[in-house]
């Protein structure tokens, strides 16, 4: 009995990650597609400022306060107990559904901070744009909830699925919007945010939230105190990765910044492919942790770093092979300049955090988060100043380096060595 239900987990662990990559496809599809229908929509400024603000998303993340994590170890971890978890299911989501409207009236004046910030070298910038795009990024991160219980749940379908129907959704709005010829930052925020609504909105449903009923707040807060670790480990986290733009935004021109972005688009189709690798990983190495079978563990995590290199090195390779004609077709352009090196720079980036980002599930799905709240401040101190020391002298390839220093001093080393320490195996009994 027990070896058919591990065969059916296997096969549906199978089936969500097939799903998730089709998903994925989509989101890679639309996503280049999109880049090109922004780019004829919006002028080389207004679109270098509407990157720098998608760049934000992690540090809009933290409005989460590390829940979506928290909830779905928390979830496993009862459940390899034998515990009831439906409480904590409802009112993590319901939480998230309440914070949505409270933070959602926040965006207004964040929009304004931005304007008179990070943004303040572009002129002309529409509030209300910046506003609709932080409501946008404000609801991906809160709807993150939902989308870990329901990984939780082993119900992969919906949260695999949306990010590939939140695309479409974009990519219909802004075909609608090149049509009609309505152009600019405001109607570009628009195709952002309301396909983020909508996904907020529907994984909210699937995961049964019912704002009515309420929320457990001893519970909430018990929670909470728990996703400490995570909300530190978010916080340090985006200080490490997502400066890049802040720092381009000081020391970069428009069209400099716009060549990193679009470098990064294609290259983030890489990540992306592999994130749903991980976000289907992440139960069943805490199941493993949990049941006490380090060397399941070990296993599984040898057979995501295969996977995971498969995933990236052909396709680098590709995208350095044939660079011309793939960001001609992104720009619509066949005499856009995208620098060799800076490919290089990204490939170099995309190996080295499939290598960290696997060992560092393996320590978050096992609650173990002191070690990366420890070195990744070094590595934040590290990625800041060198994106700035190299940057000024290298352009966007050093924004580039300078995050994959602070990767090799760090994680590349601490997280492997770490984590073989905590899954040695038991020594044999006499």
């Amino acid at each position: 009995m027990d070896l058919q239900l591990a065969r059916q987990h296997l096969m549906s662990s199978r089936a969500a990650v097939l799903t998730g990559w089709l998903a994925r496809l989509v989101v890679v599809a639309c996503g280049l597609l999109n880049t090109r229908l922004l780019l004829s929509i919006l002028e080389v400024p207004d679109y270098a400022a509407y990157a720098i603000v998608i760049s934000l998303g992690p540090w809009v993340n933290l409005l989460n306060l590390g829940l979506p994590n928290t909830a779905q170890n928390e979830i496993a971890e009862r459940r390899a107990k034998g515990e009831d978890f439906e409480g904590l299911r409802q009112t993590v989501v319901n939480a998230a559904a309440f914070c949505a409207l409270v933070f959602g009236l926040l965006s207004w004046p964040l929009a304004e901070a931005l304007r008179h910030t990070v943004l303040s070298g572009y002129d002309g910038l529409s509030v209300m744009g910046i506003a609709l795009m932080c409501f946008g990024l404000t609801l991906n991160g809160l709807g993150m909830v939902a989308n870990q219980v329901l990984f939780a749940l082993h119900r992969n379908f919906w949260p695999n699925v949306m990010p590939g129907i939140q695309a479409l959704s974009t990519t219909g709005l802004l075909l609608i919007f090149q049509a009609t010829g309505r152009g600019g930052l405001d109607w570009a925020a628009l195709s952002f945010a309301l396909p983020a609504a909508m996904s907020f909105v529907m994984m909210a449903r699937v995961a049964q939230a019912r704002p009515l009923i309420g929320v457990n707040l001893a519970l909430l807060i018990d929670v909470l105190n728990r996703s400490r670790s995570f909300l530190l480990l978010g916080f340090l986290a985006a200080a490490t990765l997502s400066v890049d733009y802040i720092v381009m935004a000081r020391i970069l021109t428009s069209p400099e910044v716009v060549e990193y972005s679009l470098a990064g688009k294609v290259f983030a189709v890489l990540l992306s492919v592999h994130a749903v690798l991980m976000a289907t990983s992440w139960t069943s190495l805490s199941d493993d942790h949990y049941q006490g079978q380090p060397r399941l563990v070990r296993q599984r995590v040898a057979k995501l770093l295969i996977v995971g290199m498969g995933v990236v090195v052909l396709p680098s390779a590709a995208i350095l092979a044939f660079k011309d004609p793939i960001f001609a077709l992104i720009t619509g352009r066949h005499d856009f300049p995208m620098s060799s090196q800076l490919l290089g720079a990204w490939m170099l980036y995309v190996l080295l955090r499939v290598w960290c980002d696997t060992f560092a599930l393996a320590h978050m799905s096992a609650g173990r988060l002191a070690l990366l709240n420890t070195y990744i401040p070094f590595q934040a101190a590290i990625s800041i100043c060198a994106q700035i020391f190299l940057g000024q002298y290298l352009g966007a390839v050093g924004i580039m380096l300078g995050l994959c220093v602070s990767f090799i001093l760090t994680a590349a080393w601490i997280l492997p060595m770490r984590f073989l320490q905590q899954t040695r195996p038991p020594p044999a009994l006499p």
